[in-house]
């Protein structure tokens, strides 16, 4: 009567804080009736001109008659809690599924039982050099190697696995391994610079991983390969005072699962809030290291870059960087040159050339599609009598390759004492070794 008599009743109506009222009437001759009223379920403060606000406990405590005198412990469990049993459980769970509880708890009813799979993945791509066919006859061999081309598929789950598997390249066998057989940043200019009327066959033993030539140690390759870390800590050191939180990690060898015969390893992978991701790629100039960028720049008519510091388009590093930015999909590439003059180093920031990196990618999967593919089937190139021993620059200018990596020769090498050997010198970082052993020295194929 208390509320009816002062309209409470009524606001709480209007209000919306009680939605529903049921009535039920005691019997015929009573003058009483029961009455049950559904109300919202949170806490509220109730105004006189009927407006209904969710509030607090501390905020409508006053206005609740008795207070509690007596703290209650609050209980928190821990994993070494007994749980409800299962079918309490799946009640609680019919009844709110969405409570933050069974984020961490799992009901019976939840557990779906997981499909068997009807095919299974391997970690890493298929090696290119299983793709080997002595037996494949000539009459067949142009469609075969077509529908290899068509045919070769990676997943985005093994080319990912790749990439994170081969960040420490000079100790990873599958950087070496994933390299044989496919057109790679370093060898996309002599692809893309190529003339039809070359042969091929020198190029194609490069890409496919096949070595011929003695070699000695090359200072200048030597420099650039021990002051390449330190041009990176000078760069990132650069960087992070210009860019929000700048970030350099390194860079495993990175296959398009669009373009399967193709691959990069950049130096680096950089990130920022400002910039986003971009890639780096070091050059450490044997030539010019005692000589400033710009010194360098404005002396010699073959420097990478010209004398504004730009990156000439003609030069094979801008071909190399634009392959790379296409295959790890990225925009920019850090072009960073270093040398013992300060200021040093020179930072170039080489923006994608799209309809360059579609004309290079092209001619590059051609060049796979005629003649690398055909290789790996038959591998009538691997045994045929080289045309001289002597080193690459005394060959035509032609750089060959050596060791696991199939590339040409840096720094400190080795060579396998035994006459067979299909890779004969090795750099002693693709072998893991630092100093060299005494007595003879087999590679790990001819050890065994």
């Amino acid at each position: 009567m208390k509320a009816y008599k002062s309209l409470e009743a009524y606001n709480f109506v209007v209000s919306g804080h009680v939605q529903v009222v049921l009535t039920h009437q005691v019997s015929d001759d009573s003058p009483f009736i029961a009455i049950k009223a559904k109300c919202v379920s949170v806490l509220c403060t109730l105004y006189m001109h009927g407006r209904v606000i969710p509030a607090t406990v501390t905020e409508i405590c006053d206005k609740i008659k008795g207070k509690r005198t007596k703290e209650v412990v609050s209980i928190q469990a821990d994993g070494s809690s007994f749980l409800p049993q299962p079918e309490v459980l799946d009640e609680l769970y019919a009844l709110v599924p969405n409570a933050a509880f069974f984020t961490s708890v799992t009901a019976p009813s939840q557990i779906v039982e997981s499909q068997p799979v009807a095919t299974y993945t391997e970690k890493y791509p298929k090696l290119l050099q299983s793709l080997q066919d002595p037996d494949i006859s000539d009459i067949n061999i142009d469609s075969h190697c077509k529908d290899i081309f068509l045919r070769l598929r990676i997943s985005d789950y093994q080319a990912t696995n790749l990439e994170a598997a081969t960040r420490n390249q000079a100790i990873s066998p599958l950087w070496f391994q994933h390299r044989m057989g496919r057109v790679t940043a370093s060898k996309a200019h002599d692809v893309w610079t190529r003339k039809d009327t070359t042969s091929p066959d020198v190029l194609v033993k490069r890409i496919v991983g096949y070595s011929s030539y003695d070699l000695s140690k090359k200072a200048a390759v030597k420099w650039g390969v021990d002051h390449e870390e330190e041009c990176r800590q000078a760069y990132i050191t650069n960087q992070s005072t210009q860019h929000i939180d700048f970030e350099c990690n390194l860079s495993g060898f990175t296959i398009n699962n669009q373009h399967p015969f193709l691959g990069a390893s950049p130096d680096g992978i950089t990130n920022c809030q400002c910039c986003g991701k971009g890639l780096i790629e070091i050059k450490c100039p044997y030539k010019h290291k005692d000589i400033t960028v710009m010194q360098a720049a404005s002396s010699d008519k073959d420097f990478c870059l010209d004398k504004s510091l730009h990156l000439k388009t003609n030069h094979r590093y801008y071909t190399q960087v634009q392959f790379q930015m296409f295959i790890l999909q990225l925009t920019f590439c850090d072009f960073v040159v270093y040398t013992k003059c300060k200021p040093s180093p020179s930072i170039v920031r080489v923006p994608i050339d799209v309809n360059f990196c579609h004309a290079l990618i092209s001619k590059c999967e051609l060049f796979v599609k005629t003649y690398v593919i055909r290789e790996l089937v038959t591998r009538q190139l691997e045994n045929q009598q080289q045309a001289s021993t002597q080193p690459p620059e005394e060959n035509n200018n032609e750089k060959e390759t050596w060791c696991l990596c199939a590339e040409p020769e840096y720094g400190r090498m080795i060579k396998c004492d035994k006459s067979e050997c299909p890779y004969q010198w090795f750099h002693y970082k693709c072998v893991n070794i630092r100093r060299k052993p005494k007595g003879k020295w087999y590679c790990l194929s001819c050890s065994e």
